[in-house]
C-alpha cells in the first residue's frame, strides 16, 4: 500500500474552508495495481457525478471547468494510479486540490457544497494503523517502526545498550558479584531492571509526541522488568509474548499488527465504558442540536462521530441547528461542523462504526461538566 494520511492540521484546514464550492469525492482503491483500470473508471463516474452537481448548484461554468481540469489531471496520470491504498480521498475548490492514500476502508462518496466533507477522514487519525515495537531481549534491543503501508524499519536509537550486559558491564545478567552486594535471584532481577531502565531512557524520546501506541516483544522476565520501570504512557498493555530473537522482523511485524488490531479493540470497549459512566453523571449527549450548541460553547470533551452518516442542515453562530434536505441551499453536513467546533476547542474526535457510537445515533459526546 502507498499510504498518505492528513495530519490532524490538515484536517482542521479542510474543515475551516468555506466557499461557493467544494467538491469531495472518496472512492475505494486497491493496493493491487492490476485493478487501476477499474478504479479509474470509477473515479471517472465519481467526477461526472460532481461536474452535474457543480452545474446543478448553478456555479459559474468557468469554475466548473477550472473542477473538471483539477480532477481530470488524476484520472490522466497512470502512475499516480499504480500506488494507491484501500480509500482514496480527494478534495478540491476548483484551483487547489489535495488527495490522500488512506489505509481505511471507506464508503464511496461524492459531496459538492460549500464544505468539504471531512468527518470519514477522521477514521484515518482515529485509527492510524501504526505502532513501534521494542524488541527487547537480555541479549538485544532494536526499535522497529510499522505504518499502514511500511515496516518494519529499525529506528536509530542514540544511548540505546546493545544488551543487558553491555548496560550493567557485567558478562551475564546471572552473574555472582562480590561479597556483600546482591546475588543470585536478586542480583539479576536488579541488573535486568537496570538494562530496562536504560532502554527506556533512550527509546523515550522517540515515542513521545506521535501519539502511536508502542507494543512490547518480550519474553519473561525481561518482560515484565521492562513495565517495572517504564515512563512511556505510550506503552501498551497488551504485548508479543516469547523472545524476538527468535524470530525475524517481518514476523515480529505480522504479529504486531494483529496485537495493534486487539488494542483497538480495547479503546473501543474502554470508550463505550466511559460513555456508560459518564452517561450515569449526566455527563452525555447525543441529540443533534444539543451537541450542536455545546460544541459552539466549548462544552465537548470527547466527540464519537458515525463516519458514514450525515445530518443536513446548518448551524448559526450560537449553535442553533435548522435542519434540511440535501441539497437545499447551504445545507452540509451539521456533525461536519460540530466536529470542527469541537476540535476548535482542543476537544477530542473519534470517528467509527455506526455500532460503535454510544445510542446508535450520528454522534455522542461526553461534557467537560454537567
Amino acid at each position: 500500500m502507498h499510504v498518505h494520511q492528513p495530519t490532524p492540521g490538515e484536517i482542521e484546514q479542510l474543515l475551516s474552508d468555506r466557499g461557493d464550492a467544494r467538491a469531495t469525492i472518496y472512492l475505494a482503491t486497491s493496493p493491487v495495481t492490476d485493478r487501476t483500470d477499474a478504479e479509474r473508471i470509477a473515479y471517472k463516474d465519481a467526477v461526472a457525478r460532481a461536474v452535474a452537481a457543480l452545474h446543478e448548484a448553478g456555479v459559474d461554468k468557468r469554475r466548473v471547468a477550472g473542477f473538471e481540469e483539477l480532477l481530470g489531471e488524476l484520472d490522466e496520470d497512470p502512475l499516480y494510479w499504480d500506488h494507491q491504498a484501500r480509500t482514496l480521498a480527494v478534495f478540491t475548490d476548483g484551483e487547489v486540490l489535495r488527495s490522500y492514500h488512506l489505509a481505511n476502508e471507506l464508503t464511496p462518496v461524492v459531496k459538492v457544497t460549500d464544505r468539504y466533507f471531512v468527518k470519514p477522514l477522521l477514521r484515518s487519525v482515529t485509527f492510524p494503523q501504526a505502532c513501534f515495537v521494542l524488541a527487547l531481549a537480555e541479549g538485544s534491543v532494536r526499535l522497529l517502526e510499522l505504518g499502514p503501508d511500511y515496516g518494519p524499519i529499525e529506528v536509530e536509537v542514540p544511548d540505546l545498550p546493545a544488551s543487558a550486559a553491555a548496560a550493567t558491564h557485567h558478562h551475564k545478567i546471572t552473574d555472582h558479584v562480590q561479597k556483600g552486594s546482591l546475588s543470585g535471584d536478586d542480583g539479576s532481577k536488579i541488573r535486568l531492571r537496570q538494562y530496562a531502565r536504560a532502554v527506556d531512557a533512550a527509546i523515550r524520546p522517540l515515542v513521545r509526541g506521535h501519539e502511536l501506541p508502542l507494543l512490547l516483544a518480550a519474553a519473561e522476565p525481561t518482560a515484565s522488568a521492562f513495565r517495572a520501570v517504564n515512563t512511556s504512557p505510550e506503552l501498551e498493555d497488551i504485548g508479543l509474548e516469547g523472545s524476538p530473537e527468535k524470530i525475524d522482523d517481518l514476523q515480529i511485524a505480522r504479529e504486531a499488527r494483529e496485537v495493534l488490531a486487539k488494542v483497538y479493540e480495547e479503546d473501543l470497549q474502554q470508550l463505550a465504558d466511559l460513555f456508560s459512566l459518564r452517561d450515569g453523571q449526566d455527563r452525555v449527549q447525543t441529540d443533534v442540536s444539543d451537541l450542536a450548541r455545546s460544541a459552539t460553547y466549548g462544552q465537548i470533551d470527547t466527540l464519537v462521530v458515525d463516519i458514514d452518516q450525515i445530518v443536513w442542515g446548518r448551524v448559526d453562530d450560537d449553535g442553533a441547528v435548522t435542519f434540511a434536505d440535501e441539497g437545499d441551499e447551504g445545507a452540509a453536513d451539521i456533525i461536519d461542523e460540530v466536529v470542527r467546533r469541537v476540535l476548535a476547542s482542543d476537544g477530542t474526535v473519534l470517528a467509527v462504526r455506526a455500532e460503535d457510537v454510544y445510542r446508535g445515533g450520528a454522534a455522542a459526546a461526553v461534557l467537560r461538566y454537567a
